[in-house]
């Protein structure tokens, strides 16, 4: 898969057919995107990975030695960009981030019988596994992340998480089926179902264009 997936990011002239947000009837806008590719990581930093993931690292391994950290669908007029694929000496403060938003919240394991919560909290208590997983990615400008599960049955999967519902989604179970959920599967769709906040510029107007289309190549 990680051939394949530099294989993807290589492709000459990639771009979005675009319809102007709030418009999907409207006039289109072709952006042009890239995706931008980290060094391969040191031996360092492979260290690191071993220590921090265990098991898990040996799957991780070969994207790491190819690029530590990735934007894809990066627009190439503005700062939007469809996926963040963090670096790993990034690792430990996008997870500060991600687990702010569930600052002071109870855990839940389904393994245990009888848990006491608070019952003045009225907010569910959140899957046991999330306590200690490492987010590894994020929607960019959407307070959302990709977060890989260290603990219990979980551990290995690869969760989206929204930060307004706190709801875990199931992404992938390991780290290449991740790679081949970003390339595989439709671009646009794949976008719109992370939460549609990769919008794209024109460089002339304030239209925020919304991708409709993947092209690469001569592909008409």
């Amino acid at each position: 898969m990680i051939e394949t997936f530099l294989n993807f990011c290589g492709r000459p002239h990639q771009r979005f057919v675009c319809t102007a947000a709030g418009d999907g009837t409207g006039p289109q806008f072709t952006a042009s995107i890239e995706h931008r590719l980290g060094p391969p990581a040191g031996e360092k930093a492979i260290a690191t990975l071993h220590k921090r993931l265990g098991n898990l690292a040996p799957q991780f391994e070969p994207l790491f030695r190819a690029l530590n950290g990735a934007v894809l669908y990066a627009d190439t007029l503005s700062e939007s960009a469809g996926v963040s694929i963090a670096a790993m000496e990034d690792w430990e403060a996008l997870t500060k981030e991600w687990k702010a938003w569930h600052e002071g919240r109870q855990y839940y394991d389904p393994d245990v019988e009888d848990e006491d919560f608070d019952s003045d909290d009225d907010e569910m208590p959140l899957p046991a596994w999330m306590k200690n997983a490492v987010a590894i990615g994020e929607a960019p400008q959407s307070g959302n992340y990709f977060v890989l599960a260290l603990d219990g049955d979980e551990r290995g999967n690869i969760y989206y998480c929204d930060h307004e519902t706190l709801d875990p989604e199931y992404f992938a179970s390991s780290v290449n089926e991740f790679l081949g959920r970003l390339i595989l599967c439709d671009p646009p769709r794949m976008l719109l179902h992370l939460g549609c906040f990769a919008r794209y510029a024109d460089g002339k107007t304030d239209h925020q264009w919304i991708p409709e289309q993947y092209l690469a190549g001569n592909a008409a």
